[in-house]
């Protein structure tokens, strides 16, 4: 998944915006600190958005001696947006002691309760996968594959924990507001 799209595309579902807008709206949600982005990043990405048709411009005059141009996702764009939720959830990628963050961060902040959870779910399976795979014919032949070893095998335990963690706020929140 390009976190950038993702988080570009759902601030412009939330409402129309300028690029300065974006930026502004991502850094109060702390995203700056998790992904790495910087303004003409996103002004980048917006332009490429609008070539490819998943967003549009509609020029304000907002000052007398400039042009402000304010985004609006198309429907190619809402299309585009959950098609990344669905490749991000159902993923059955090997985490092999790797995570994007960004696509944890991305689909928190843009997406509802249930795809929420079945994202943790599917990473949760993932990661358990991955264990099971790490473990099955564990033969350790030098130094360096026992370091190795131990080093996945820790953030492996690590991210299950995490992601359980996160899966249960989920679900607690889930019964607290009455939902299904």
């Amino acid at each position: 998944m390009n976190s950038i799209d993702f988080v570009v595309l759902g601030e412009l579902k939330e409402k129309p915006q300028y690029a300065g807008e974006i930026i502004t709206s991502l850094k109060q949600k702390n995203l700056h600190n998790t992904m790495n982005f910087t303004l003409s990043s996103i002004y980048r990405k917006v332009i490429e958005l609008k070539d490819k048709g998943y967003i549009k411009a509609e020029r304000l005059s907002i000052f007398k001696s400039q042009d402000t141009r304010v985004y609006h996702i198309t429907h190619k764009g809402e299309e585009y947006f959950n098609n990344l939720i669905k490749l991000t959830i159902s993923s059955d990628k090997n985490i092999d002691a790797k995570l994007n963050i960004n696509e944890t961060v991305a689909i928190f902040e843009y997406t509802n309760k249930e795809k929420q959870i079945s994202y943790i779910r599917n990473l949760k399976e993932n990661i358990i996968e991955t264990k099971q795979e790490l473990y099955k014919d564990k033969e350790i032949k030098s130094k360096a594959e026992k370091i190795v070893f131990l080093q996945k095998e820790k953030i492996l335990i690590a991210l299950e924990e995490w992601v359980t963690e996160i899966e249960d706020e989920l679900l607690i929140d889930k019964v607290e507001n009455g939902e299904k």
